[in-house]
């Protein structure tokens, strides 16, 4: 069996995910791969989705996030393994969305 070495939307997906869980909690790669035990490469590996992230690792990374390990696969259908297009969830996974919104929020009306 071949293997292929590009990363498949769904492991895009979980790093997308991931990625936004650490940035609304204003943690960075490096933290987080502290907390792991990997280094900050590793973490943006996953981030990428070029590296897939073992079920094991998942349970790490959601407690260091606390999260449930659900947080990591939304907009991704569990029954047929495709990731749903949410507009929104492309959007807060952009670098700095997330800061944006929080500036926005804090406009007096």
């Amino acid at each position: 069996m071949a293997t292929n070495k590009s990363a498949r939307p769904m492991d895009k997906q979980i790093g997308v995910n991931l990625a936004r869980l650490r940035r609304e909690r204003g943690l960075s790669q490096a933290k987080i791969g502290e907390a792991l035990g990997v280094t900050f490469q590793q973490v943006q590996k996953y981030e990428k989705g070029v590296s897939r992230i073992s079920g094991s690792r998942l349970g790490d990374i959601c407690a260091v996030l606390q999260v449930p390990i659900t947080a990591l696969f939304e907009g991704i259908d569990l029954h047929t393994n495709t990731v749903l297009r949410d507009s929104v969830q492309d959007f807060t996974a952009l670098p700095g969305a997330m800061e944006l919104i929080k500036s926005v929020n804090a406009l007096s009306p």
